[in-house]
């Protein structure tokens, strides 16, 4: 009976934790667009860093290929921003989150937290979906 209960709680708090919008690539894409209409830049960057992606396909949160504490459509790291964030109320393993964190790192250090991507990113053309 114990263990049943230890197995419902756990699964409860999973579902809680994972649980919340999930989005096809295409709205993804959509809401990114909409979101960076004013920093065209950052639509490049999530396209290099993510592909428009947010999840993976088991529907975790998308790591890095390179750095696994990279997470999200906008590849946020979370060893080095994730306490920030928290403190500033954005979950970055969410979409609205991640893209939120990511116009505040743009607003304080432009596109320096992605320069390792810049290769990809500088040659894109933002009008183009």
């Amino acid at each position: 009976m114990v263990m049943w209960f230890i197995c419902c709680f756990w699964l409860v708090c999973f579902c809680i934790r994972h649980s919340g919008p999930r989005y096809t690539q295409e709205e993804i894409k959509e809401r990114v667009y909409a979101y960076f209409e004013d920093t065209p830049e950052l639509i490049n960057v999530a396209s290099c860093e993510s592909g428009f992606r947010q999840w993976d396909k088991d529907g975790n949160v998308l790591l890095g290929k390179k750095d696994k504490h990279d997470m999200g459509v906008m590849q946020i790291n979370a060893y080095y921003h994730g306490d920030q964030a928290e403190e500033l109320g954005f979950d970055i393993e969410t979409l609205e989150g991640n893209l939120a964190y990511a116009k505040y790192l743009y607003e304080k250090q432009g596109t320096r937290p992605w320069r390792a991507s810049a290769k990809c990113w500088v040659k894109l053309e933002t009008c183009n979906r």
